[in-house]
């Protein structure tokens, strides 16, 4: 093998290499950003519909934990009992296919495109089932619950209110930080940032000291 094609193979590995770290980047974005879409829209529709606040949803945020022991199986037992209560796949389906799109973009990659509509309705199953074991929620409940989801993805999808809008929402009024939230307020570029921070102007100026937590989440005079 001449010196030519061992440097030819070098360059190849390195670039094999680098799409590779580049596809788990994506993968990785693609899944954390499904999920926490997920998380904020059920957050909201639950302070929305039920008045759930701060306490309540670190209570649910529990439930990852039995995700984390036991994996997928986990979760698939847990979608067919609530199909059993009314919990529709085909407008699970709708949701995730409306948001996985919208995260996705101009992304050709099945694979990815797959990944992120799973995280999209994982993260729906699992708190979905904190509702039905740990508060009661039954058909009824459960059923207007994912209509208000589907609501929520139509409006982001027609551009009506943004994501980012639902997160200021339950910063504000629930006292909740969300790390994406602080970096897309202070975006590096002026005048995106001067346009982010109009378009969350719904809430008025923003006032750090106006919601303070102490460490067992209660609210505390600021």
């Amino acid at each position: 093998m001449s010196i030519f094609s061992r440097k030819k193979i070098g360059i190849d590995q390195a670039f094999r290499k680098k799409e590779k770290l580049l596809y788990e980047m994506k993968m990785t974005a693609g899944c954390e950003s499904g999920l926490d879409v997920s998380q904020v829209l059920m957050f909201q529709a639950l302070h929305d519909m039920y008045g759930f606040g701060r306490n309540r949803f670190e209570r649910m945020a529990k439930k990852w934990i039995d995700v984390e022991n036991n994996g997928n199986d986990y979760v698939l037992h847990w979608f067919e009992k609530l199909k059993q209560e009314g919990f529709s796949s085909t407008r699970m389906d709708k949701y995730c296919e409306t948001l996985e799109r919208l995260i996705t973009g101009n992304e050709k990659d099945i694979r990815i495109k797959e990944r992120v509509r799973n995280m999209l309705a994982g993260g729906i199953v699992v708190m979905m089932i904190t509702l039905y074991e740990d508060y009661g929620f039954r058909r009824k409940r459960i059923e207007a619950i994912q209509r208000k989801l589907n609501d929520y993805a139509y409006l982001i999808k027609k551009e009506d209110v943004s994501i980012w809008q639902f997160m200021e929402c339950l910063y504000r009024e629930c006292g909740i930080t969300i790390p994406t939230l602080e970096e897309y307020r202070n975006d590096p570029d002026p005048r995106r940032r001067q346009e982010h921070a109009e378009e969350l102007m719904i809430y008025g100026p923003l006032d750090q000291k106006r919601v303070k937590y102490d460490a067992h989440g209660k609210q505390v005079a600021s």
